[in-house]
């Protein structure tokens, strides 16, 4: 077989076309979408998780007309709500939709990375990168499939990557732009413009425009994003809201202080070594760091081992810095896992596709069968709404959201206890008050008055309380003066109807 590794340029070698015939990147994303799909059959049909279901009842909001921040308050940038906004459009309030959408994500991340491996190591090393992405992507221990900030976060993340190396006009443009859609989802994802600013300074290709002119053109392109999010808020007066609202959280975050209404899995109280070596995946982590020294001792491949070995580091100092963390915050580090992986196979892999088609599965069955493989195989042999756990609050949201739909007509305001904010998302329904968290109104004196007076002006037709949560005091009280009838009531969760609705 053909050598597949890079000319200094970065330029392709001559390469086999059998992975890829006629289309190569479109070929790649079905290849690599399929791969994904193969590696995630248990998650399709299960319930979604709290943050997508607050993520999709914002999106809501805003498709019909809502600004965030001033009329659904959040701590997240608006460039995720934007986004399931859109998710929202094309899923409504099916489950399966939503995460067929992110599997799409999944399919052109793993294409991204795998463009931008190929860029440097060839074709057929690139071609792993994303085979390996889109299977390790769908592992439960980074909650790989459950649709988040970080799951759709690296898609802009490596398509800015990728795209930063072309060095033309127009790749440039959409760099910039790339680096900044990830940004403004989440504020977490800055990290990767240093990695973008670094692909554009070393930009070679025919067409790679000067360097001074891709910095600027990559500049122009985050300004065609932030600007017109900016004027949009801008237009709403919501700009001051959204400093209140995201400030709130990250002070609390950065104090030491976990913010009010989680119960993440570490709490960093000091550093220490065991804490900092404690990662989900730990065996991948430890695999895809040694694939980079690997090829990192290979000249034409040590330029993008380098990178891939920073990026890793780099998504896990940005967890470790923080004050808690939560397994899905690793996930942006799978891009650079995968591609480590992939360029310490390439390495040692030699010619003749037996031989590589041994090594890479020598390397990688063992990883796969852990972490993607097994807990899918044991998922399977239990029902959808179970496989988040017996009794779990996400699979409840269900049964309360058909009984509000049941007993409040369409239009009705309903408040949910706690920050369930699923329910509000498969009711149809809408809060009578932008603090439809009860913990985001914690974070502010100010808040805490609104949303009470807000309650006392507009009471809900219907409150609701998921099995993980309580009633809130502000609802309390105002079932106290208001006369409401329970109306349902299953595992711990129930719901209470306004008499007279």
């Amino acid at each position: 077989m053909a050598s597949t590794i890079a000319s200094p340029q970065g330029r392709f070698a001559a390469a086999p076309r059998n992975w890829i015939a006629g289309h190569p990147v479109l070929s790649g994303f079905v290849a690599f979408t399929g791969l994904a799909a193969l590696s995630r059959p248990a998650t399709f049909r299960m319930p979604l998780a709290e943050d997508a279901g607050g993520y999709m009842y914002i999106g809501d909001v805003l498709l019909h007309g809502g600004t965030s921040y001033v009329d659904v308050a959040d701590n997240k940038l608006p460039a995720n709500h934007l986004l399931f906004a859109l998710i929202r459009f094309v899923s409504d309030t099916s489950s399966v939709r939503v995460r067929l959408v992110l599997l799409l994500a999944a399919g052109l991340a793993a294409t991204a990375l795998a463009l931008y491996v190929a860029r440097f190591a060839g074709r057929a090393i690139g071609f792993l990168a994303g085979a390996v992405f889109a299977v390790l992507g769908s592992a439960a221990a980074v909650e790989g499939t459950d649709p988040n900030t970080e799951q759709f976060g690296v898609l802009p993340m490596v398509a800015g990557l990728w795209l930063a190396t072309r060095g033309s006009r127009a790749a440039s443009l959409a760099a910039g732009a790339a680096a900044a859609i990830a940004s403004l989802i989440n504020p977490g994802f800055v990290f990767v413009i240093p990695f973008v600013a670094f692909e554009l300074w070393r930009a070679e290709s025919p067409q790679a425009r000067p360097r001074l002119e891709r910095f600027v053109t990559a500049l122009i392109g985050g300004l065609c994003v932030a600007a017109p999010i900016a004027l949009w808020l801008g237009a709403a007066g919501a700009l001051d809201d959204m400093v209140t609202q995201v400030s709130g959280y990250a002070r609390e975050a950065a104090n030491g202080h976990v913010p009010a209404g989680l119960s993440p899995k570490v709490v960093r109280h000091h550093v220490t070594l065991r804490y900092l070596l404690d990662v989900p995946m730990g065996a991948v982590w430890v695999g895809g760091l040694t694939g980079c020294a690997v090829a990192a001792a290979n000249p034409r491949l040590r330029r993008v081992a380098l990178v891939l070995a920073a990026w890793i580091l780099v998504m896990w100092g940005r967890v470790k810095l923080s004050s808690f963390e939560y397994d899905h915050y690793y996930y942006p580090a799978v891009p650079g896992l995968a591609g480590g992986l992939a360029v310490g196979i390439g390495a040692l892999w030699g010619d003749g596709w037996r031989r590589r088609v041994g090594l890479a599965c020598l390397v990688l069955a063992v990883p796969v069968w852990s972490q993607v493989v097994g807990p899918q195989w044991k998922a399977l042999a239990v029902p959808p709404w179970d496989r988040w756990g017996t009794g779990s609050p996400y699979a409840a949201a269900y049964g309360v959201a058909a009984a509000i739909d049941r007993a409040t007509p369409p239009g009705a305001r309903i408040m949910v206890a706690g920050h369930a904010g699923e329910v509000y998302w498969l009711a149809d329904r809408r809060a009578p008050t932008r603090l439809w968290n009860y913990f985001r109104a914690t974070e502010h004196a100010k808040y805490r008055r609104e949303r009470e007076a807000a309650l006392r002006k507009s009471p809900p037709a219907a409150i609701a309380v998921l099995p993980t949560d309580v009633v809130d005091p502000d609802l309390q009280r105002l079932m106290a003066v208001r006369r409401y009838r329970l109306i349902y009531g299953s595992g711990g969760a129930r719901v209470w109807v306004r008499e007279g609705t």
